[in-house]
């Protein structure tokens, strides 16, 4: 009986607003309430708001662990379905897509907080295409709480670079370091067929070690599901911040590439071509 309560009680949480629940929660007092005062008797009136605390701070508390549950399953079958889309991508030797023009932004705040912006344009290199995987990693081992506050975001563009719907996104965390992506296309894309979209990663604390003093590399390494062939790579660092760099990659006969920089605050590297399982970028430092 009481695990059917949950669950039903689970699910009018799930569906209402956080407003209702706290109505119903204060409707229970409010009746407690009455309940004394229509006896005349404040030991009933007491008695009831006791009942219905205990009711309410049990039933929280069997919501909490229930919650918990729910996260343990649903942090395993992420990590599951991201094996199986491995396991079919890797299943052959071509690469997934051609990525003709990869476009990243990585705007650093203050305390270390990392909003990234990918725009990228693919081609489909196989027969038929439901999913492309994009790997980031971390250079710090980054606990628990910050990781779990990560979101990634994509969605299609149009020609025009107007932004489309959302895609479903699958994450998973093969290590305290590195953040799989799996985006799932609303519309599988064939051979030569071309999509262009749109990655937004939120990452709490992701440069904290550059903010206090470390040196962090921002670069790119290609898989070989991922043929990626123009690359423009732009680092905005807080304002009033400067750093100084060191190329990454540049003496690789496949690599042309080249580093700009607006007053030491602004970073932008270029590479027309990125070889497989190769790093490119730069590495920054603080001033």
């Amino acid at each position: 009986m009481l695990d059917g309560f949950i669950t039903w009680l689970d699910s009018y949480i799930s569906r209402e607003r956080p407003s209702a629940v706290m109505r119903g929660m204060i409707g229970l007092m409010a009746f407690a309430g009455l309940l004394g005062t229509v006896s005349g008797k404040q030991a009933i009136r007491a008695g009831a708001f006791v009942v219905v605390i205990v009711i309410a701070v049990s039933t929280m508390l069997a919501l909490l662990a229930d919650r918990r549950r729910l996260t343990r399953e649903n942090d395993t079958n992420r990590g599951l379905l991201s094996r199986y889309c491995d396991s079919i991508a890797e299943n052959s030797g071509d690469p997934l897509v051609r990525i003709e023009h990869w476009r990243q932004h990585v705007e650093v705040r203050p305390n270390g907080d990392v909003t990234e912006t990918l725009t990228l344009r693919a081609v489909a290199l196989r027969r038929q295409v439901e999913f492309i995987r994009l790997t980031a990693g971390c250079r710090w081992d980054q606990p628990d709480r910050y990781r779990r506050r990560v979101q990634v975001i994509a969605r299609s563009l149009t020609i025009n670079g107007a932004p489309g719907t959302r895609w479903n996104v699958t994450t998973s965390w093969r290590s305290v370091q590195k953040l799989t992506s799996v985006l799932h296309l609303h519309v599988p894309i064939k051979r030569g067929q071309m999509v262009t979209f749109e990655v937004t990663r939120t990452w709490p604390a992701k440069c904290r070690p550059l903010i206090n003093g470390e040196a962090e590399e921002f670069t790119l390494r290609t898989t070989s599901l991922l043929d990626i062939q123009h690359v423009e790579y732009t680092i905005v660092l807080p304002q009033g911040a400067q750093a100084v760099y060191e190329e990454i990659g540049a003496g690789e006969p496949d690599v042309q590439l080249s580093t700009d920089a607006d007053g030491g605050r602004i970073f932008t590297w270029r590479a027309e071509k990125t070889p497989t399982l190769t790093e490119v970028g730069i590495r920054l430092e603080l001033k």
